[in-house]
């Protein structure tokens, strides 16, 4: 793959209808679609599409040569008959792939941020348009060096019952995390960066994730790419497997355990920073975050891990 490439998504049983590229201000063209697909909401992988091929049938040819594994996998999981291909007009919607949450309760999320105010309003757009309901969101001010950040959450949100804001002056990602689970009131409570564009189904798979089996306490998640516009955002994708599409998996310390001599400290596998939750009660029973690590310590991070 080389920059720029163009991001996009596609619903699997949904009508597949032909992406036009848009015109860059540089002129430069796109060099292919990276194309994230989803069965019923639930993401099942990424397909690179090539530019010269993306009508409707193209697009259909594409997803499934490289996805066609994935697809059928989901179908065989849910106990339903195996497709064949991907028509144009989209996979037929089945009950069984349905991961509709109907038993709600609230999830607090924690957003940690330090002299981002116009990146944290971002991240807060995105998190009040989420499908999930009831949620609330703590934004967690940490050591700022002026009221900018404040001054602009409180503007925008100061009516919204969704939405508080905290400062915690003591520096350090891990003190402002411990302040978030300490304002939190659910005992789900959900981790993003100020830098983030949170999907609108997030805390449906958080919430599916706790309940994937008994005695969850943690649930992490990908993180895909928003962008592909330069090399540098190339790069760090190409470099980190946050973004990576995975079938859903069990970690623990018996069972189920990664193979490796490293286990469970190996970057990156489990999760990141930018996506996953936590047990509340459970955080409090093991002292939260440790406040030697993190970003704005010495350590400059590892608190997640």
């Amino acid at each position: 793959m080389e920059a720029p490439i163009f991001v996009h998504e596609l619903e699997l049983t949904a009508p597949i209808v032909e992406i036009s590229l848009p015109d860059r201000t540089d002129g430069q063209p796109y060099n292919g679609v990276y194309l994230l697909a989803r069965l019923q909401r639930v993401p099942i992988g990424y397909a690179y599409l090539s530019p010269d091929a993306l009508d409707s049938s193209g697009i259909a040819r594409q997803v499934w040569d490289q996805l066609s594994n994935a697809i059928k996998g989901h179908y065989a999981s849910a106990g339903l008959p195996t497709v064949d291909t991907l028509p144009v007009g989209g996979l037929t919607t089945a009950p069984a792939l349905d991961n509709e949450i109907t038993d709600r309760s609230l999830v607090s999320v924690v957003v940690c941020t330090r002299n981002r105010p116009e990146s944290i309003l971002v991240t807060l757009r995105s998190l009040l348009a989420m499908h999930y309901q009831p949620f609330e969101i703590v934004v967690v001010d940490n050591a700022p060096s002026s009221d900018a950040t404040k001054d602009a959450v409180l503007a925008a949100y100061v009516a919204d019952p969704r939405v508080s804001y905290v400062r915690e002056p003591r520096p350090g990602l891990s003190c402002a995390r411990n302040r978030g689970l300490s304002e939190a009131s659910a005992d789900i409570v959900a981790f993003t960066d100020d830098d983030v564009t949170v999907d609108r189904w997030w805390l449906d798979g958080i919430v599916r994730g706790f309940r994937a089996a008994p005695d969850v306490t943690c649930v992490t998640g990908m993180v895909g790419t928003a962008q592909l516009e330069n090399a540098a955002q190339l790069y760090f994708h190409l470099g980190s497997a946050w973004g990576t599409v995975r079938e859903s998996r069990i970690f623990d310390l018996v069972e189920n355990r990664y193979d490796s001599p490293l286990y469970p400290f190996l970057p990156g596998l489990i999760g990141a920073g930018a996506n996953f939750a936590v047990s509340r009660a459970l955080m409090k029973e093991i002292g939260g975050f440790d406040e030697a690590l993190g970003a704005g310590t010495p350590s400059g991070g590892g608190e997640d891990l």
